[in-house]
């Protein structure tokens, strides 16, 4: 091979490192908006059960005595709440476990994957310089090269690939491992998440304010009582969820949670650019000499 072959190996290298980096925050970006679009499916489709699923409650608690409106209308109005909260939880729980997850981890692993094919193929135009060096060159570079890389020149990358637990990108502790902790964290946090959004602090305390109000106010029954609550409730849900703030607060706990375990992948990605870099930068100081 002689020396304007070796420079556009390296060139080749340079440019491929490169877009590894372009096509890795690409995939990022891709992931976030596939994410976000299953997650405002979801959103949408907790607007359509949430009104049944308040009517569907039922309460221990009751509106039945004259003299005690006021305090069985709050432990009533507290029930309901209570109540819908744990719907939303199970149904988050579900949807997060059945179809969230296994969405982000395809899309986790696809774009490892992508990452690890092409570091793979700079890998392998690097072994054909090393193919060029004599034994003194060889240790040189050796030295020079960051722990493991020249081991992926020596021995055939191929065999990395498809197993990601010792695949370039993604060993025990990183990929793999995040991939295993994946559904446990990503679901606990995304249900508490979607439970403080779709039934916020206060919330109870609202609902009864507004049926003093009406009590105050001389328009209403016992028998009007509960139902007027189940209806405050549901307007005072779907009013919330249905705003410009709550949206954009949903879309960033989405953003937030899936960046959470895109940042574990960019690291080991720019760790993995950083040694090939260094591995090249090795061969080009060899064979400048």
């Amino acid at each position: 091979m002689n020396r304007n072959d070796q420079n556009a190996i390296l060139t080749r290298t340079e440019q491929a490192t490169n877009m590894i980096v372009s096509q890795f925050n690409h995939g990022c970006d891709n992931v976030h908006h596939a994410a976000r679009m299953a997650a405002r499916s979801y959103h949408s489709s907790l607007l359509l059960k949430i009104p049944s699923w308040i009517d569907g409650i039922t309460c221990s608690n009751t509106v039945d005595n004259i003299f005690k409106v006021k305090s069985q209308s709050k432990a009533y109005t507290e029930e309901v709440v209570s109540e819908l909260k744990q719907r939303i939880k199970a149904d988050a729980t579900e949807w997060a476990e059945s179809r969230f997850v296994p969405l982000l981890e395809n899309e986790l692993n696809t774009l490892a994957n992508t990452v690890n094919a092409d570091t793979e193929k700079c890998y392998e135009e690097l072994g054909k310089l090393r193919v060029d060096l004599d034994v003194n060159q060889r240790e040189i570079v050796d030295n020079a090269t960051p722990s493991g890389a020249n081991r992926l020149i020596s021995t055939g990358t191929s065999l990395l690939i498809g197993d990601l637990g010792g695949a370039i990108m993604g060993g025990a502790g990183g990929f793999e491992g995040m991939l295993k902790t994946l559904t446990c964290e990503f679901v606990g946090g995304f249900v508490l998440g979607i439970i403080a959004l779709f039934t916020p602090i206060g919330l109870p305390a609202l609902i009864i304010t507004a049926i003093i109000g009406m009590i105050a106010g001389g328009c209403w029954t016992l028998s009007s009582i509960e139902k007027k609550i189940r209806r405050k409730v549901k307007e005072a849900v779907l009013d919330s969820m249905k705003s410009k703030e709550h949206l954009l607060a949903y879309d960033n706990m989405i953003h937030g949670k899936v960046e959470q375990y895109l940042s574990i992948l960019r690291d080991e990605m720019e760790e993995n650019v950083n040694k090939l870099q260094l591995t090249a930068d090795a061969y080009s100081q060899v064979l400048a000499n």
